[in-house]
């Protein structure tokens, strides 16, 4: 999460979770550390809520894309690790 709030956007805090509203930015790529606390780690995109938690592993860091894949490709199994 980034640590502080852009142009037009709002940093609050709302029942103990942090909030940036107003948000719109654009990333090609984000990097995120799985810290070894028992909380939870959810990533919601398009509505969908996934537990980030019960897939990654603790105390490692992970880099997240967004790639354009074609059907041929995934019929082809297009490997998404080669760039």
């Amino acid at each position: 999460m980034p640590s502080n709030a852009g142009e037009g956007e709002t940093f609050v805090e709302k029942d103990g979770k942090y909030f940036i509203e107003g948000m719109d930015r654009r990333m090609d790529e984000f990097r995120l550390f799985v810290g070894d606390v028992d909380a939870g780690l959810f990533f919601v995109a398009d509505g969908e809520e996934y537990d980030l938690k019960k897939t990654l592993a603790r105390g490692k860091s992970y880099t997240f894309n967004v790639q354009r894949i074609s059907v041929y490709q995934q019929l082809k199994g297009v490997n998404l690790d080669d760039r």
